[in-house]
């Protein structure tokens, strides 16, 4: 993977190289999760191998993860998008994930900068979400625009959970993240133990597409996820 196309994107994909989130224009859909995708795969593969390729690997994620940082908006927002209306909290959650990583492998020179931007980013959430779950279960671009941060929620949790556990966040701030993942887990109208039923799980489906109301529960990555 190192020596092939997941270790040259940064080069030749325009998603990544190109990607909005590195002041670019490209992206495959408004969700812009495709830089982060790449980066949540990319840290994990930088600090597992230790053959040829390490150092390299280790400046491209460290490279992206310093711009992406620099640009965190002035409210605390991580990502390209400027305006409310097109914030969706889902497409961050790779990309906040992979900075888990990332602070995991190299703490002395990533830990303190990455609780500071996640704390500053969820300040905003917990904003968000109080002013009737902007970005979770209000965003009007798209039919399933709130169905992955919804049916992916527990992605989102993990990342606070590492911040309670790792990041030493406590107080007032502790006490927040407390009260966002109660909030994105009790505000998501996506829950798995309510699809796995005999009443409702479907032993054969006969349309998987986007128009299908069941269809964050039917496509494969979430299904995968949901299932574990």
């Amino acid at each position: 993977m190192a020596s092939g196309l997941a270790g040259h994107e940064l080069r030749f994909l325009p998603y990544v190289n190109n990607s909005r989130w590195l002041g670019g224009t490209q992206d495959y859909s408004a969700l812009n999760e495709a830089l982060p995708y790449w980066f949540n795969g990319l840290v994990p593969l930088a600090y597992a191998v230790d053959a040829d390729h390490p150092s390299e690997l280790r400046a491209q994620v460290r490279d992206v993860a310093t711009e992406v940082l620099a640009r965190q908006q002035e409210d605390g927002w991580i990502g390209p998008e400027v305006k409310l209306e097109d914030r969706n909290l889902w497409g961050r959650v790779p990309f906040l994930l992979g900075l888990t990583q990332l602070a995991e492998a190299e703490p002395g020179l990533w830990r303190v900068t990455v609780v500071r931007a996640l704390v500053k980013y969820l300040r905003l959430v917990d904003s968000m979400l109080k002013d009737g779950g902007k970005g979770f279960t209000q965003c009007g671009w798209h039919p399933n625009d709130c169905s992955w941060g919804q049916v992916r929620v527990h992605d989102f949790i993990v990342v606070i959970q590492w911040l309670l556990e790792r990041g030493e966040v406590a107080g007032r701030d502790g006490e927040m993240l407390w009260g966002i993942m109660e909030m994105v887990y009790a505000m998501s109208a996506y829950k798995w133990e309510d699809w796995y039923t005999e009443e409702r799980y479907q032993q054969v489906v006969a349309d998987a597409t986007p128009g299908n109301p069941d269809f964050a529960f039917l496509h494969g990555v979430n299904v995968g996820q949901g299932e574990f």
